[in-house]
Formats: structure tokens, sequence, C-alpha cells
């Protein structure tokens, strides 16, 4: 007869395929579960090693100036990352924030954009269109240029 540790006989019976079964079904629900709390920490932890490395890419984001702050004033949304501002002296200019250029209008009073690389200018009291540089795209003067969708625009002739 087997013995237990104290030196007792352990009894031995016949186990009958009921409870066989009965047994081997609580092991499947016991691993069942089991499994689906390691499955819910798993994602709790992925969740959070995620939370965590946004956390840190946000704070190692570097803001920058695209210009100096102060330099101008009256700054202005035109067109996808094209601004426009005044320097404090009154010169007109367009901000290129993708490519951090300034272009300086000097000669013009206003500028305005009207489709990609063409701008509307005024200068004393008259409208013309220039490309970005400042160059002139036309001989033509306008008494006024209002910009319409899809690269329209509505002009009257200065005559």
């Amino acid at each position: 007869m087997p013995m237990d540790n104290k030196g007792e006989g352990v009894g031995i019976r016949k186990v009958s395929s009921y409870e066989l079964w009965h047994i081997k079904d609580k092991r499947k629900e016991v691993k069942k579960k089991i499994l689906i709390v390691s499955v819910f920490v798993f994602l709790v932890f992925v969740g959070t090693i995620i939370a965590i490395l946004n956390l840190i890419s946000k704070r190692s984001a570097q803001w920058e100036w695209v210009v100096k702050p102060g330099v101008y004033k009256n700054i202005s949304f035109l067109e996808g990352d094209l601004f426009k501002a005044y320097k404090n002296n009154g010169e007109a200019c367009i901000i290129d924030a993708s490519t951090k250029k300034v272009y300086k209008y000097p000669l013009f009073d206003d500028i305005d954009f009207d489709r990609e690389n063409v701008f509307i200018v005024k200068k004393n009291d008259l409208y013309f269109y220039v490309d970005k540089t400042g160059n002139r795209l036309s001989d033509k003067n306008y008494e006024n240029i209002y910009s319409l969708k899809n690269g329209l625009s509505a002009a009257k002739l200065k005559f």
C-alpha cells in the first residue's frame, strides 16, 4: 500500500469515466480562464507601452519659430503653408512656412494669394498679378481683382 509523508497508508480507488470527464472539463475551463486573463494582461501592457511612447514623442517634439517673434504684425493665413504679414515698417511679406522663406515686397502696398505661385498686389490703387518673387506676370493694370475658386479671378481693367 502506498504511504503518505506521515507514514500512513493512502487509499486508492478507481475513478469512474464520468468523474474523469468532469475533471478534464474543469481543467479546460481553468485553462480557458487563464488564457483570457493572460490576453487581457497582455493587451493592458501593450496599451500602456503605446501610451508611454506617445507621451515621450510628444515631449520630444520640438517647436521652432518660422520667423522671429516681434518682427512681423498682422499675420494672416493665405493658403496651404503661406501667410501674409507686414513688417513693423509696413512692408508687405509672404511667409512660406514649409521652406521658412520670407518673400518681401517693399514696392507694393498690399499682396494677396490668388492661386499657386500667383499673387494679387496693390500699388497706388492699381492691382496686378505677380509671381512669388514679385515679378509682374502681365502689363495690364486693374481697378480691382477678386480671387475666386479653381484658379479663376474676376478683374476690372483700368483704362
